[in-house]
């Protein structure tokens, strides 16, 4: 075994815990040290999303263009109704090459300093003086620190690592939230699966959104083309709202022609996906003292389509910043004013996801709740309120950046629709 100490340990490879060692590394420099460690052998594969995101907010991040694939149109698709729109120049929706995009993000994150250890699997850690979370509350710093196992996935290595702080970026599985007693595990999920075909289509650019109980109940299909020339065809449910699998719904929809008849025409399989989404309301709390959630740990992907790899990556930087900066107060310095002067520069962090996100989350939550509930005729009256809506309305819609003026204006200029959608949508 060998003993490793650090000032920040992160637990999980996905963009959110890359951005958060970046972030943290970053700040830290030469005053201390970031150790993220993931299960897999290499970042981002086996891939486990789809990859669907806006170009704006990735150029913000400074993400660089040649990681996405640029889609010009989409066609939202119910069983007896298809609304189709050209999606805005100037914020396209894109699909990202979710490989590159996360070896990207590692890239990044050594640059910066930190130590980034691919194939290795965080087993457990324990709080060194005691932390007792009923009895201390969720803000209590243990007297020293962590000292966490990690384990080679091939071979025999096992490493020891002591830190001062967390970050819990493990996803789904909640690695160190859970067993500390700071979260409970979800038991709503979006479980999906997806092929990665060759894509035949006429429109290298056309992406597709379905809806409907056949093939996607509670949940919605997708088909969205790659910069490599091909497409991902997936389907995703809610479960425990319905207790059938993706897998086969997936497979009947590959054979049912409904999508060479909304323009995807697909040749042979070249790689077969699967992935599974915490769907549950927003998280209130992030920070627990010294273990800080980030990414879908936090549920920090969009309710609506569980659209997260840019929302991962923004909320990893600014976790990382935060932890940098509790990290150099409690260094030197364990005593209680300066546990609590920390926690409060961690807590900066959670307030900016709030204010900053915590809007549409709500939003896109609400309306998650109510669609899954859909039946297939109030699919078809809501696609069919989407063939009279602006490009720019649409993306608004599907990322819950729909503002009190969008909705008087709306209200206005279309009150027949603004109804339609209120019942639909919304419940009102």
């Amino acid at each position: 075994m060998r003993e490793i100490d650090c000032d920040i340990l992160v637990v999980g490879g996905g963009p959110a815990g890359l951005s958060a060692a970046y972030g943290a590394a970053r700040a830290l420099g030469s005053r201390g040290r970031v150790i993220l460690v993931h299960r897999d052998r290499r970042f981002g594969f086996p891939v486990r999303t789809s990859g669907g995101s806006w170009a704006f907010h990735l150029k913000q991040l400074g993400i660089p263009d040649h990681l996405w694939h640029t889609l010009t149109g989409a066609r939202f698709a119910s069983p007896n109704e298809v609304a189709h729109t050209v999606l805005r120049p100037e914020d396209p929706a894109v699909s990202l090459d979710v490989t590159e995009t996360y070896e990207y993000l590692a890239e990044l994150a050594r640059q910066s300093g930190a130590t980034v250890l691919a194939g290795m699997r965080f087993v457990g850690c324990e709080a060194v003086g005691g932390f007792d979370v009923e009895q201390l509350g969720f803000d209590a710093w243990p007297e020293g620190g962590f000292v966490s196992d990690v384990r080679a996935v091939e071979g025999d290595e096992v490493l020891r690592v002591r830190s001062r702080l967390i970050v819990d970026a493990s996803g789904s599985a909640r690695a160190v939230s859970v067993p500390l007693g700071l979260q409970k595990r979800a038991v709503r999920y979006g479980v999906g699966a997806e092929f990665e075909v060759e894509n035949l289509s006429e429109d290298q650019r056309l992406c597709l959104l379905l809806v409907g109980s056949k093939y996607c109940p509670a949940g919605y299909g997708w088909a969205l083309p790659t910069k490599s020339g091909t497409v991902r065809v997936g389907v995703g449910v809610l479960q425990p709202d319905v207790k059938v699998r993706p897998g086969p719904l997936l497979d009947e929809l590959m054979v049912s022609g409904w999508l060479e008849r909304l323009g995807i025409r697909c040749g042979k399989v070249i790689e077969r996906h699967v992935g599974v989404l915490p769907s549950e309301r927003p998280n209130e709390r992030c920070v627990f003292g010294p273990v800080v959630c980030v990414g879908d740990t936090a549920m920090q992907a969009l309710p609506l389509i569980g659209e997260g790899i840019r929302y991962c990556i923004e909320a990893g930087r600014e976790a990382g910043k935060a932890c940098a900066a509790a990290a150099l107060l409690v260094r030197d310095d364990r005593s209680e004013d300066a546990s609590v002067e920390a926690t409060k520069r961690l807590r900066g962090y959670e307030r900016w996801w709030h204010a900053t996100h915590g809007r549409a989350f709500d939003l896109t939550w609400r309306m998650n709740v109510r669609i899954a509930r859909f039946t297939d005729d109030e699919w078809d009256r809501v696609t069919r309120v989407m063939q009279g809506l602006s490009p720019e309305s649409v993306a608004k819609g599907l990322r819950g950046q729909v503002g009190a003026l969008d909705l008087m204006r709306f209200a206005l200029t279309r009150p027949g629709m603004a109804v339609e959608f209120g019942r639909s949508l919304l419940g009102v």
